[in-house]
This record gives structure tokens, sequence and C-alpha cells, in this order.
């Protein structure tokens, strides 16, 4: 019998037998189960790898274009689909319609008009939309303001919506250009 603070056990010669002799039993089990599962399972998944990659690439196509849908629908602002141009020399005047007309833009080249950044425009920030046209005919560009002037969300917004526009998704703009790079 042992004592404790909180319980008292009493120990049998013949429980404690018992109850290693069920301990032992119990692992025996526990690891021929695992090799049946690693049998049957593993085995059959191995034999069917090919069609279940196919079935999992189908299932995450799908998880995209539903995230795309639940992304655009769920924005406040207006979305569009970007254009991919082979350069941006070949900008027609329809595609760059903003104050300063631009005739002969060197590739590559982004071009945003009236454009959001995508995470401020989901969780309801006040918004200011940003035009902007980068193109490599400049050598060097010159980025500057007073703290807080929005330097940092306008090269955000460029950044995010380049990559969401690469990624096939809409972009927060009224009007999105771009070259591949």
């Amino acid at each position: 019998m042992k004592v404790n603070r909180k319980h008292v056990q009493v120990v049998n010669p013949q429980i404690k037998v018992l109850n290693d002799e069920v301990n032992q039993v119990a692992v025996i089990l526990l690891t021929e189960v695992q090799k049946v599962i690693e049998d049957v399972f593993v085995k059959r998944l191995k034999e069917d790898l090919p069609q279940v990659s196919h079935a999992l690439g189908k299932i995450a196509k799908l998880d995209i274009g539903l995230s795309f849908a639940e992304y655009i629908e769920s924005s406040p602002v207006r979305m569009c689909r970007p254009k991919l141009i082979e350069a941006c020399a070949n900008v027609s005047e329809a595609d760059l319609t903003f104050e300063q007309k631009y005739t002969k833009i060197a590739s590559p080249c982004i071009f945003i008009k009236e454009g959001y950044n995508p995470l401020l425009s989901q969780v309801g920030m006040s918004r200011v939309p940003n035009t902007l046209l980068v193109d490599s005919g400049a050598k060097l560009s010159v980025l500057n303001g007073a703290n807080g002037s929005g330097k940092t969300t306008l090269l955000r917004m460029t950044a995010l919506n380049l990559i969401l526009a690469q990624i096939g998704c809409f972009v927060p703009c009224e009007q999105f250009v771009f070259t591949p790079f």
C-alpha cells in the first residue's frame, strides 16, 4: 500500500502481473496495427501516387481560383484585369490614357493608373489613388517627400500589384499594364 497526499494506492501482486501483461499486449497490438497501416495504405498510396498527385494539383488550382474570386469580390475598390504586353514601345494610345502621353517607351515597364495598395484597400483605410509609369528609359528615378507622405506606400503598392498581376489575379487599379521582366 502506497500513501500519497492526494490518494491511496493499493497494489496487489496479482493485479500488478495482470497489468504488466495488458501493457505488453497493448504494445504488440499497436505494433501490428502500425504494420498493417503501413502495408495497406502506404504501399497503396505509392502505387496510386501519380493519380493522387494529379488530383491534388487540380484541387490546388481550384483553391487558387476560389481565393482570387473571394479577394476580388470582397474588395471595396475597383479591380481590373492586368494587361501583359510584349514591349511598352508597342503600347497604343488607348492603353496609356493619362495626362501625359508617352509615345516611345522603352521596355520593360509598369503602368498603373489610379492604383491602390492591395492591403490598405482591404482594411477600409482612407485611400488615395496613385498613377505611376516606370520604364527602363529613365536611368535613375528619385522618389522624395516629407515623412508620412506615402513614398513607402507607393513602392509597396507597385510591388504588391505587380506580384498579383504576375500570378494572374486582378489588381486594385483603374488600369494596369506591364511587361515581363
